[in-house]
């Protein structure tokens, strides 16, 4: 398996940046025998990203927290496998 983050500036948000991010990632990491299946954590307190990743077929598969800036901030951890990105994919 493999983590990913993407973080993008409040100015580039709505254009389509983190789809094409993450599909470009995604395809990256099932690329030949690389992963099987791919992990992310997204803030709780970020539903336009969840429903992002959500629409991209990524399931929740937990929770966990991390330090950030000297606190420590809620994640909700999703994950997609391989055959579910490649479903994702076909037209």
């Amino acid at each position: 398996s493999a983590e990913f983050r993407i973080a993008l500036h409040p100015h580039r948000l709505g254009r389509g940046w983190g789809r094409t991010l993450t599909r470009l990632t995604l395809a990256r990491g099932f690329s030949g025998a690389a992963y099987e299946k791919i992990v992310l954590i997204v803030r709780k307190n970020n539903p336009r990203a969840q429903r992002l990743y959500e629409s991209l077929r990524f399931l929740p598969c937990g929770e966990c927290t991390e330090l950030v800036n000297g606190e420590q901030v809620p994640f909700l951890q999703m994950e997609i496998d391989k055959k579910t990105f490649e479903g994702e994919m076909k037209p």
